[in-house]
């Protein structure tokens, strides 16, 4: 009877732990999903110029945020605080995070290129013209984890299909030995 007993707990407490680690696992492919679909959306807005009007912005100042960590590491984050119209004569201000170089290549007062959607003025991009302003915006903490997150994603899809085709093997060695 007590090994019974035993047998029924270890059984509830593996049941428990693999609902846990399943539901974990589908939170986590759930959040990349969400986070690359963002993302996404965000790219396909920024290259879809059938949508997109061009104006000019005004820099009425910006902002830098340099953290650094104990180990002495650091980043820096820029802001640029911008004024411009749309079509129909209305005034917005936007904060756009640029890179250094974009912070850097404008001054007070000046005007910057500035693009916005169409349907959506308040979704604003700045009009790059060098790839040295793009460059440094992929290189950052964020562009790190989603990496990580899709070489996580594709080693577990390895994984389950390695354990699949040996599942199978196993399978089919012992149908042939029947």
């Amino acid at each position: 009877m007590e090994i019974k007993n035993k047998l029924s707990y270890k059984n509830i407490v593996q049941k428990i732990f693999m609902t846990s680690l399943l539901t974990l696992l589908g939170l986590y492919l759930l959040t990349g999903l969400i986070l690359i679909a963002l993302i996404t959306t965000n790219i396909f807005h920024k290259i879809n110029s059938w949508n997109q009007t061009e104006v000019t912005a005004t820099v009425l100042g910006g902002d830098y945020n340099e953290t650094r960590s104990q180990r002495g590491a650091s980043y820096t984050t820029y802001e640029l605080f911008l004024h411009f119209q749309d079509q129909e004569g209305n005034d917005y201000i936007t904060k756009k995070a640029v890179t250094g170089t974009t912070y850097n290549k404008y001054d007070l007062d000046e005007s910057i290129p500035l693009i916005y959607r169409n349907n959506n003025a308040d979704d604003t991009f700045i009009a790059t013209k060098s790839a040295n302003e793009i460059w440094p915006a992929f290189l950052n903490l964020y562009t790190f984890f989603i990496g990580f997150y899709l070489v996580s994603v594709f080693a577990m899809i390895r994984g389950w299909r390695k354990k699949k085709k040996r599942q199978q093997e196993k399978d089919t060695a012992l149908h042939n030995t029947i």
